[in-house]
């Protein structure tokens, strides 16, 4: 269903410098792992990561919860996928822990603390593992899932969180420079290029799905010049070699209809009023948007997801400092913090306007 990956293949990381030793502590309902700059808070009761800051700047304004479900494009109502898929509208945020969060041990890496979570999605037994490594260049999260017995596939599998006020640009390396779908990427070349975060929504007469960055190496959101903090960075990690991605000054619920789209609150993208926090998607897959017949039939089966496939896969969510949110040190952070090649980094930036 996927096209030949065009990505060079990726190195094994590089042994890590000595770096601080990881304070936990227990705090209300979260567990903080403290190194370095770095907090990362996890909640206790959901297994969710809460909470990121970077010199005691919260970069996170919600918690990264699993997603299972996309706001309707005209042809998922054409297709009636808001009820043959019905069973993924709430799942993400319905989704209970079962087991965690626990520490685990993380074998040579003493600068590295593991937690591990287990939840359960619906109510017919599919699992999702998630284990957050935190390290002091930021948080890495590794994800299986593994359904069961379901009546129908997602429209997407990942995650999505909101981000604190302050993010204005965006630079990314993957297809670009508009929007792009498994079944929409022919004419979104693979490059690097870089936005206004504003620029990423594309308001469709019809609020709805949209801003979709194809098979993304690697995002860096970015903030203006003030505080210790420059940005942040979102990277696929070994094995996962690119990720879906996206960032929108609205929430998805802003772009989203109920069962019957002439219910939708917001009708139309005029009417879209901006957040001054940031949404972020990373999804590791997401159905095609279709159209073969205009607004009728769902996407081609190559471009949906079976209700039985499993996933596994990784990201990486990094602090950016002010000098390396930029140009070369950009480059250079992503190389060093996500040991991809520097080739990955280097491409020829498009700036989107």
């Amino acid at each position: 269903s996927l096209e030949p990956d065009p990505f060079e293949p990726l190195p094994r990381s590089a042994a890590k410098a000595l770096a601080p030793s990881p304070a936990l502590n227990e705090v209300g309902q979260r567990l903080t792992v403290t190194i370095g700059a770095m907090m990362i808070s996890i909640d206790l009761q959901e297994g969710l990561l809460c909470g990121l800051a970077f010199e005691g700047e919260e970069l996170l304004a919600s918690h990264l919860r699993p997603n299972f479900w996309r706001p309707l494009t005209d042809n998922d109502y054409g297709a009636n996928l808001q009820n043959k898929m019905i069973e993924w509208r709430a799942a993400g945020s319905n989704a209970k822990l079962i087991h965690g969060p626990r520490i685990v041990p993380s074998i040579g890496a003493p600068c590295v603390t593991a937690v591990e979570c287990d939840l359960a999605i619906g109510e017919t037994g599919s699992r999702l593992h998630v284990c957050y490594e935190v390290s002091e260049c930021g948080v890495s999260i590794s994800a299986s899932w593994r359904p069961e017995k379901c009546a129908s596939g997602p429209p997407r599998v990942g995650f999505v969180g909101m981000l604190s006020a302050g993010f204005e640009e965006v630079e990314w390396f993957g297809h670009g420079p508009h929007e792009s779908y498994v079944d929409r990427h022919a004419s979104a070349r693979i490059g690097r290029f870089s936005g206004r975060i504003r620029d990423q929504t594309f308001k469709y007469v019809r609020s709805q799905e949209n801003g979709n960055k194809h098979k993304t190496r690697w995002m860096a959101l970015k903030r203006p010049e003030s505080g210790a903090c420059g940005g942040l960075l979102v990277a696929a990690v070994p094995p996962t070699r690119a990720l879906d991605m996206q960032c929108h000054h609205f929430s998805l619920e802003d772009f989203g209809g109920t069962n019957d789209k002439l219910q939708q609150p917001m009708k139309h993208g005029g009417e879209l009023v901006e957040r001054a926090e940031t949404c972020l998607c990373i999804d590791v897959a997401q159905i095609g948007v279709g159209g073969v017949n205009s607004w009728g039939d769902a996407p081609l089966p190559q471009y949906m997801i079976p209700a039985d496939q499993h996933f596994d896969w990784a990201l990486r969510l990094c602090p950016v400092r002010h000098s390396e949110a930029r140009g070369e040190g950009l480059e250079e952070f992503v190389h060093r913090t996500v040991h991809l090649p520097l080739e990955s980094s280097r491409p020829h930036l498009e700036t989107c306007s």
